[in-house]
């Protein structure tokens, strides 16, 4: 994943002019990158382990620190950072957050900044407080739901469980719900309306 992750750059570098500074700038290589990442994986043995968490590095690894950025300019609450957080862990799983930060540490000492090898990782300490601090890494990828508290409800077996189950974990990932007990109230909302 350190190796690749860079991939999507050449596709993406330009140079932009703001306020009379000129910066080189690559943006979305993290998803422009993973097409070429795979088709360099699909060439190597690794695995489908590490191949996932190499994709998951190529296509995340900007995400501690622009959420971070994010909380730290007043665009999150500690609220939205948590539920932030959590997305990015849902879309690697099952690879574990800790490779993910790894990589994002090395992405970032890698850079020209006066005195980078002795300064704290803001970002990567910040994710992993969040995650701590509400036990992210315990139900990040598990819904709150599943099919059969649906099924339980009366809905006859379909493709209708599946869609109620998305429509639960879409308010949860918008930050509208957090708890399983109001995953079910939601879910008991949504049937009342159909």
């Amino acid at each position: 994943g350190a190796l690749l992750h860079d991939l999507g750059k050449p596709g993406t570098t330009e140079r932009r002019v703001k306020d009379g500074r000129s910066r080189i700038v690559s943006p979305r290589h993290e998803a422009t990158g993973e097409g070429p990442a795979r088709a360099v994986l699909s060439r190597l043995t690794f695995g489908e382990e590490v191949e996932r968490a190499a994709l998951a590095i190529v296509r995340w690894h900007l995400s501690p620190g622009a959420l971070f950025y994010a909380l730290e300019r007043g665009e999150l609450d500690e609220r939205a950072y948590a539920n932030a957080v959590r997305k990015v862990l849902k879309r690697i799983h099952p690879v574990r957050w800790q490779v993910l930060v790894a990589a994002c540490e090395g992405d970032w000492r890698g850079r020209r900044i006066a005195g980078v090898d002795s300064m704290p990782f803001d970002p990567g300490l910040r994710f992993a407080k969040a995650i701590e601090s509400q036990k992210l890494d315990v139900a990040a990828a598990t819904p709150l739901v599943q099919g059969r508290d649906v099924l339980a409800l009366g809905v006859a077996p379909g493709p209708e469980v599946g869609r109620l189950v998305r429509a639960v974990e879409e308010a949860r990932d918008s930050g509208e719900i957090k708890e399983r007990d109001e995953a079910l109230s939601l879910l008991r909302r949504l049937l009342e309306k159909n």
